[in-house]
């Protein structure tokens, strides 16, 4: 309450436009180191497949450079083609589209940071918008039950798991360091130079 000289209180700031513009303003501010990860990153369409190319346990990593890359390309595609239970025409094409949409990747300017994920099968993982702060990069991987809305149904799990991986290309000039979360979990901090 601001207090007038005849002694009568006038209304709060709150209810005026320029405490609310200030407030607007302020919390700007505070928020500008994390609005920058969608400037520094870009997420990369990738096959569930090329998580056969890790190296097991999967865990998250980073190619920085196109040797990194065509290494864990070609071990996914050796264990596609040896696996048996794959069919080339299917599993194959999207490795072959993935090599395809990263033709003139920029090694020098970006790293590609690879998040694999491993859940049930009934489950779904979505990455969350990546935030940058003081030149670290944090990504979060939350894994989710869509039958959750189904309440009144008792719920019973598939056996079965799944691994998917999440591609994120870093830029090298904004981000030193990547901090990968997998449901509330520190799996991972990467150096991208």
């Amino acid at each position: 309450m601001v207090a007038r000289s005849d002694g009568e209180s006038q209304g709060t700031l709150c209810g005026t436009g320029s405490y609310r513009l200030a407030l607007v303003g302020a919390l700007c501010i505070l928020a500008a180191p994390y609005l920058d990860g969608k400037q520094s990153t870009r997420e990369i369409a990738v096959p569930s497949n090329l998580a056969l190319g890790l190296v097991k346990p999967y865990k998250p990593i980073v190619l920085r450079s196109e040797d990194e890359f065509r290494e864990i390309l070609g071990r996914a595609q050796d264990i596609c083609g040896e696996a048996g239970v794959f069919q080339l025409v299917g599993d194959m094409s999207g490795l072959v589209e993935f090599e395809r949409s990263l033709q003139g990747f920029d090694f020098a300017n970006e790293c590609l940071i690879l998040i694999p994920v491993t859940y049930g099968a009934d489950f779904e993982a979505r990455l969350n918008a990546p935030y940058v702060k003081s030149r670290k990069l944090t990504c979060r991987v939350s894994v989710v039950d869509p039958r959750i809305r189904l309440l009144d149904t008792q719920l019973v799990g598939h056996p079965a798991a799944r691994t998917d991986c999440f591609g994120i290309a870093v830029s090298r000039k904004a981000v030193d360091e990547v901090e990968v979360w997998i449901q509330g979990k520190r799996v991972a901090s990467l150096f991208v130079n």
